[in-house]
């Protein structure tokens, strides 16, 4: 079993559902990993992906995550019925951890179902199946840092683009509401920010 992988993003692509990269190790071995869409990687020679090693009887994919709580989290959504890894990456790609146990807690099955390739009755077996064992998502501060990691980004780079003051606080507004539906990276929030969304 792969736990994780260390070394150098060399190649990475995108799908409508989730990325690919590349990760070449120091001893010259390379790996292809499937990662949420959106996933911050710095590209620097020892990125660590902890991974998830998926062995099918016609294929072996390695699922990567960036923390140990996203791939905890991949690995509870493939035990529900119906939800195999790449719905459960799909799902990542547009929902962070605190996002779907939000949705998971007020049963929000039609919110879920928009994910590519869910269905409806996927997304209430996710909330019957995992409502109440997403509990250590509540006491992890990690996905309140990102955010506010990504909003003080977002604040640098609309200071540097020439935005004022009262403008960067309107775009940060928005931004936080974005955030509390779905994940975004800092250069999406920018165009938002930039188109007046």
């Amino acid at each position: 079993m792969i736990s994780y992988i260390q070394g150098e993003i060399i190649n990475s692509s995108v799908s409508d559902r989730f990325d690919t990269v590349e990760v070449l190790t120091s001893q010259g071995i390379g790996y292809e990993v499937v990662v949420p869409k959106n996933t911050h990687i710095d590209g620097a020679k020892d990125t660590v992906l902890y991974t998830s090693h998926i062995i099918r009887e016609d294929s072996q994919t390695l699922y990567g995550f960036v923390n140990r709580e996203d791939k905890k989290l991949f690995n509870l959504l493939i035990t529900v019925s119906g939800v195999g890894p790449k719905s459960a990456i799909s799902i990542m790609s547009k929902f962070s951890i605190s996002q779907l146990s939000k949705l998971i807690a007020t049963e929000d099955f039609k919110t879920i179902s928009t994910v590519p390739g869910l269905g409806k009755k996927s997304a209430q077996k996710i909330i019957v199946e995992l409502k109440g064992n997403l509990g250590w998502v509540q006491s992890d501060g990690k996905e309140v840092d990102d955010n506010s990691e990504v909003l003080k980004e977002l604040k640098e780079a609309l200071k540097s683009l020439g935005f004022d003051s009262n403008q960067i606080k309107d775009s940060i507004v928005n931004a936080q509401k974005s955030l509390e539906k779905e994940k975004y990276s800092v250069e999406e929030l920018i165009k938002f920010a930039l188109s007046g969304k």
